[in-house]
């Protein structure tokens, strides 16, 4: 208890401190901050735009929030566990344990553990990455489902909500291809109501869970889930899955 007591009392020290470790050993392949709208941009270009060696340093810093420790409890303890994960990351490197998005590590190489930096250095410029201003994402949007329910009662229709971002390359394959087919758009428009949902502004309703984007959620009038169906798909097997869920 007497080192994690001083270990919260050094917190603000390590983060000033952590500048300077950053354009030391850091900068060359991280860009210290890129606002939401560009780094929107870039991925959905498959980092045609910037370039980018490896995630901003304010993308580092969102995913630090809401992916290690408790993100609704105490800061200052999830500031020490996200320093600890840091350290660990940096020495051993693992695309498995990555915090970030499969969308955004599609883009990079697994970084290379680095050699001859201390664990006190780690601490400094790891305080100060969870410090950073980390607007990657824009305030999520409510999601007006229950209307959707109501239209889909009326209509006696099947919802379907597709999770989709501006980075997902398959989801723009799907609208590009599959949903854009004139067969497969007018069985959407005779049995579904089609609801694309982009997963970085919005949350899904009844608690979803997602794991990959796209995927195709299937709800009953009544807002049971018939089943979830991820992945991008063909003309031929999108349409047999649409005939599937409506037997």
């Amino acid at each position: 208890m007497f080192y994690i007591a001083l270990f919260f009392l050094s917190l603000p020290l390590l983060a000033t401190q952590g500048y300077e470790v950053y354009k030391q050993r850091c900068a060359s392949c991280h860009l210290e901050h890129v606002d939401v709208k560009t780094l929107q941009k870039n991925f959905l270009h498959d980092n045609t735009i910037l370039h980018l060696k490896a995630p901003s340093i304010n993308q580092i810093s969102y995913r630090l929030k809401t992916k290690v420790g408790d993100p609704h409890g105490d800061k200052e303890f999830q500031k020490m566990e996200a320093i600890e994960f840091v350290k660990e990351y940096v020495k051993h490197p693992d695309r498995q344990n990555s915090i970030c998005s499969k969308t955004v590590l599609e883009h990079f190489e697994t970084m290379p553990a680095i050699k001859g930096i201390s664990d006190e250095d780690l601490e400094k410029v790891a305080a100060w990455i969870y410090d950073q201003k980390s607007d990657v994402l824009p305030k999520k949007r409510g999601f007006d489902f229950d209307k959707i329910l109501q239209q889909a009662k009326k209509e006696n229709k099947i919802i379907i909500l597709e999770a989709t971002s501006p980075t997902c390359h398959y989801c723009r394959w799907m609208e590009k291809t599959t949903l854009k087919d004139k067969e497969v758009q007018k069985r959407l428009r005779q049995h579904f109501i089609f609801i694309p949902v982009d997963i970085t502004k919005q949350k899904l309703p009844l608690g979803i869970e997602w794991n990959l984007t796209p995927s195709f959620i299937f709800i009953t009038p009544k807002g049971k889930i018939i089943k979830t169906v991820p992945g991008a798909w063909e003309k031929e097997d999108f349409l047999k899955i649409l005939d599937e869920v409506r037997k």
